[in-house]
């Protein structure tokens, strides 16, 4: 009778309920991750009065932590894709703690730059394992909900970062320092935390098995298939969107419209907690029977919706027609469980591949993290118009809407395997 309760039976393989702790800690690491990228926008007014930032390094500033990791997401899936999925999150977190420590010490723009920057880089290291232990932990049918789950994590991030944030400045009378540090800890204590509870299993099945492919052979295995590079195109202009939004969005309405820091915080909280909703009911959705047909007007619209709404944000200083905006670019926003599904849904896929799959998803994540401020940043400075840098860099958001036609485009060379597109 334990038995059963403890362990979920997929056909003839067994998948243990302690996978949702597993989920448990990929979620947190999200979290933490997502702490320190986002809570850049809320802190970089505090950052700029202290060190006194020109517009182009803000823009440097908010891309750093993309800039590096950009070259070595797939490298990462290829190398770090050989050892302990344990052991590398453990450094990852570890490592980040020490970055984010780092970042709340600095006395120069110099040493912040290179805080953020190393924090980028070791903050790579958490794809492949979280890819390995999605792979070993869950059944193929579940991995959609797992990516939603985890992509709504990011609505636990927004409360602390877009809703808390701006009031713990105020209460510690506008530090941006301690405020880092107090994040800092925060890793140090998921770090200890997954060093106890966290562990491995073998892979499941026939469908992850373990790839012993060298490693130029085993990229070449991994990016054959075209929906990877349709992803990934999609995923490099939404998020130059995304980014420059984050990054300069809030200084933009406290400038020019006098909109306090904790009146934006809580409408990035709501378009975080819209798009944490929203994806986790379109990965349930998912997970059951959807027609094939309202795939491609689904994805466009939501697209649609997204760079729509985000350019509005930049248009008006009306609070109730803002608030309703964000939370409209949040729903846009909820189409993100699809792609970190694309590489487990694949046919063929070993857990190295999806390893190594899911790195070149995150690099065109990470170019885009690294091409939006700075693409913002410069446009600011040549142009003196800050709103109209962010729109556009708004307008590259719509090459999801492209890669969602060309995604499922029916075509004699597509095999007829299942994919999260057309399963």
């Amino acid at each position: 009778m334990t038995k059963e309760k403890d362990v979920e039976q997929a056909g003839s393989i067994s998948y243990p309920s302690y996978r949702f702790i597993i989920l448990g800690f990929l979620g947190l690491s999200n979290v933490l991750n997502s702490m320190i990228v986002l809570s850049l926008g809320i802190l970089l007014p505090s950052i700029t009065e202290d060190l006194v930032l020109s517009p182009s390094e803000q823009g440097w500033l908010g891309s750093s932590m993309f800039l590096g990791s950009v070259f070595l997401s797939l490298p990462a899936g290829l190398w770090l894709s050989r050892f302990s999925a344990k052991r590398v999150l453990l450094v990852a977190l570890s490592l980040g703690s020490i970055c984010v420590f780092l970042q709340s010490w600095a006395p120069v723009f110099g040493v912040l730059l290179l805080g953020r920057l190393a924090f980028g880089v070791v903050m790579v290291a958490r794809q492949p394992p979280r890819a390995i232990l999605t792979a070993q932990w869950f059944p193929r049918r579940e991995v959609v909900m797992v990516n939603g789950l985890v992509n709504s994590t990011y609505g636990l991030s927004a409360v602390i970062i877009f809703l808390l944030t701006p009031y713990l400045l105020l209460w510690l009378d506008n530090s941006w320092r301690i405020t880092l540090m107090i994040y800092g800890i925060a890793f140090s204590v998921i770090a200890v935390a997954w060093a106890i509870a966290g562990r491995e299993r073998r892979a499941a099945g026939d469908l992850y098995v373990s790839s012993n492919l060298p490693g130029a052979s085993l990229l070449r295995s991994a990016v054959r298939h075209k929906e990877l590079w349709y992803m990934s195109i999609g995923m490099l202009g939404v998020l130059i969107m995304e980014y420059a939004l984050f990054t300069f969005w809030p200084t933009l309405m406290l400038e020019k419209y006098e909109i306090p820091l904790t009146t934006t915080g809580m409408m990035l909280f709501l378009a975080a907690v819209t798009e944490s909703v929203g994806s986790m009911v379109l990965a349930f959705y998912l997970m059951r029977l959807v027609k094939r047909e309202f795939r491609r007007p689904l994805v466009i619209a939501l697209v649609i919706l997204l760079v729509s709404s985000a350019i509005g944000m930049m248009l008006t200083d009306s609070i109730p027609f803002l608030f309703l905006l964000v939370i409209i670019h949040g729903l846009g926003f909820s189409f993100m469980p699809l792609v970190w599904t694309i590489p487990f849904e694949l046919p063929g896929m070993t857990s190295r591949e999806i390893a190594v799959a899911s790195g070149l998803i995150e690099t065109a994540a990470r170019g885009g993290g690294v091409a939006g401020p700075i693409i913002a940043g410069f446009l600011h400075e040549a142009s003196g118009d800050l709103a109209f840098s962010l729109v556009i860099t708004s307008l590259f958001g719509l090459s999801m809407a492209g890669a969602a036609m060309m995604l499922y485009r029916k075509g004699p060379d597509r095999e007829a395997a299942s994919t999260v597109l057309d399963a």
